[in-house]
C-alpha cells in the first residue's frame, strides 16, 4: 500500500470496551434503582434489531430507548443523567489502555483525515463517545448499514488510501482501503478475511505492517 491518507478507526471494542460500560451500568442499577444483579446485561439481545444477512457481518441495531425502558421503567434521558454523573463522579471512561495514547499518534502522524467509523444508533453511539474526553478531537461517522459501503459511497476516490482499524472481520472494504483487524481477544482468524491482523493498538507496528502488505 502506498503512504496512508486516511485513518479511520472502530470504537466499540476497538477504542472502548463495551462490555465493560454495561457490567459497570448493570451494577449501578442493582445498585441505585434495586433491580436484580445481571438484569441490564441479561435483556440486551431482545433489543437489537437484524439489519443486514449479506454474508458479510450481521449488523445488529441495538434500541437503547426501548430496552432501557423496559429494563429501568425510566426513559433514555432520565437514565443518561444518572450514568453522567455517576461516572462523572468515579472518573471512569471505559476506554482500554492503549486507546488514548494510540488516538493521539493518530492526530500528530499527519494524516489528511483521522476519523471514528462506528456503526449503531447515532444517538447511543455519540453518547458513548463523549464519555471518552480523548475522542473530542476526532471526527465522527456513525452509520447505519455496513462500513465498506459507507466507505465505497464516500471515500471509494483511488486517490484515497485508507486505513480502518476495526475488531470485527471480514469487512469486505473497497480495494483502496485496507483492513487492520485488532484481535484482542486471540479469535480464530476467518478464511475470508482480507486484513492485517493485530492483537494491540500500536500505531508504528500498524503501518509498517500496512506499508509491507
Amino acid at each position: 500500500m502506498n503512504d496512508p491518507t486516511h485513518f479511520f478507526i472502530d470504537f466499540d471494542e476497538t477504542l472502548f470496551d463495551y462490555r465493560a460500560y454495561v457490567d459497570w451500568v448493570d451494577g449501578q442499577l442493582s445498585t441505585e434503582h434495586g433491580m436484580p444483579a445481571g438484569n441490564f446485561v441479561g435483556t440486551m439481545d431482545e433489543f437489537h434489531d437484524t439489519m443486514d444477512d449479506s454474508g458479510l457481518l450481521r449488523l445488529r441495531m441495538y434500541r437503547h430507548r426501548d430496552h432501557v425502558k423496559h429494563a429501568t421503567g425510566h426513559d433514555w434521558p432520565v437514565l443518561k443523567s444518572e450514568i453522567e454523573l455517576l461516572l462523572g463522579q468515579s472518573g471512569q471512561h471505559f476506554c482500554y489502555p492503549d486507546s488514548h495514547e494510540f488516538v493521539i499518534a493518530a492526530l500528530q502522524a499527519g494524516f489528511k483525515q483521522v476519523r471514528l467509523l462506528t456503526y449503531g444508533s447515532d444517538e447511543y453511539q455519540r453518547y458513548k463517545i463523549s464519555l471518552c474526553p480523548i475522542m473530542k478531537g476526532l471526527l465522527v461517522d456513525v452509520v447505519d448499514r455496513p462500513k465498506a459501503d459507507f466507505l465505497a459511497a464516500n471515500f471509494g476516490d483511488p486517490s484515497i488510501q485508507g486505513i480502518l482499524v476495526d475488531d470485527k472481520a471480514p469487512l469486505g472494504l473497497p480495494e483502496n482501503w485496507q483492513h487492520v483487524w485488532l484481535n484482542r481477544t486471540g479469535k480464530r482468524r476467518p478464511k475470508n478475511a482480507n486484513c492485517i491482523e493485530v492483537r494491540e493498538l500500536n500505531l508504528a507496528k500498524i503501518l509498517q505492517a500496512v506499508t509491507a502488505s
